[in-house]
């Protein structure tokens, strides 16, 4: 699993990405393929660092389109507006993609890249901490000092600049080469209970892996049970892999947020009301949930 926050406050670009090299993709890329692919990942990547979505949409596939129209997509993902939109996107004209590996079929395509982006973190001071209000309030002038700023520290390479690899799936299209997020797919969520063998609770999932896609609700269903002779104070945890993907994974409903009080060989049945943000980054097609479960003696527990 790659992941990649760019920036801390603003989850400024998240390509957080697990993919599987599609082995039968046997040939690399011509030399038209290439410059078409290269094209198409460097917009793509500039339009989502730039957090202007409705840009990034327009590369993505036709099969994936289908799914989501343009103005769902970015307005989950939290599109920028107005002045601060054209900041981004001043600052996005420096992003760079190289190309580093590539296997090619006739209309599918998986290649590995190098990505640069400027470090928008170390960019805040001049950005007004892209705060959008502080960023509007700015006069004519001042926005075009602004712009020319970061235009010459672009040119002047004096940005602070930021890479890492990353894969992407593309078609090709009667339009050219698109970005394929696989939406279709959905994302797969895998729940499992952490039991220590000394308490004497039992967890049933009723099912243990669940498919869903960004913005959706979903329940999971449970059943616990105290096997042991005493009444039990029980807590259950929730612990999101990988960790810096929890945040995308809300808890609706839970009927066991507070202590569970268990009585001795009785079973108790729950449910758990999810709901996979819309804003979870396009490429993540897994998280998984560990119910991490602690038992304590009702007598042992102090008031």
């Amino acid at each position: 699993m790659l992941s990649w926050l760019i920036a801390r406050r603003h989850r400024w670009l998240s390509l957080a990405a697990t993919f599987a090299m599609a082995a039968s993709f046997a040939s690399n890329a011509n030399g038209d393929d290439r410059a078409e692919i290269t094209e198409a990942v460097t917009k793509y990547v500039k339009a989502i660092y730039g957090r202007d979505f409705r840009a990034a949409y327009e590369q993505l596939s036709s099969a994936d389109r289908r799914l989501k129209d343009v103005h769902s997509y970015s307005r989950e993902r939290g599109e920028f507006r107005d002045f601060i939109l054209n900041t981004a996107r001043a600052v996005a004209r420096g992003v760079e993609v190289n190309l580093l590996e590539q296997r090619v079929a006739p209309e599918r395509a998986t290649v590995k890249a190098k990505v640069t982006v400027p470090d928008a973190e170390k960019l805040t001071g001049l950005l007004l901490d892209w705060d959008g209000e502080r960023l509007e309030r700015l006069n004519p002038a001042e926005r075009k000092l602004l712009l020319e700023t970061i235009e010459r520290r672009q040119r002047d390479k004096t940005i602070a600049m930021v890479s890492t690899e990353e894969t992407f799936e593309l078609v090709k299209e009667t339009s050219g080469w698109k970005i394929f997020l696989n939406w279709a797919a959905g994302v797969k969520l895998t729940f499992q209970p952490a039991i220590q063998r000394s308490t004497p609770v039992e967890m049933k999932i009723d099912q243990q892996d669940v498919t869903s896609r960004a913005g959706q609700i979903f329940r999971v269903a449970m059943k616990i049970k105290n096997n042991g002779k005493e009444v039990l104070s029980t807590r259950i945890g929730h612990l999101v892999e990988p960790q810096d993907l929890r945040d995308y994974l809300d808890l609706v409903d839970c009927g066991f947020i507070l202590p569970l009080r268990l009585q001795p060989g009785k079973e108790e049945q729950f449910v758990t009301t999810y709901l996979l943000r819309g804003t979870l980054p396009d490429q993540v097609r897994q998280l998984s949930v560990t119910y991490a479960v602690t038992a304590t003696p009702m007598e042992a527990v102090k008031p």
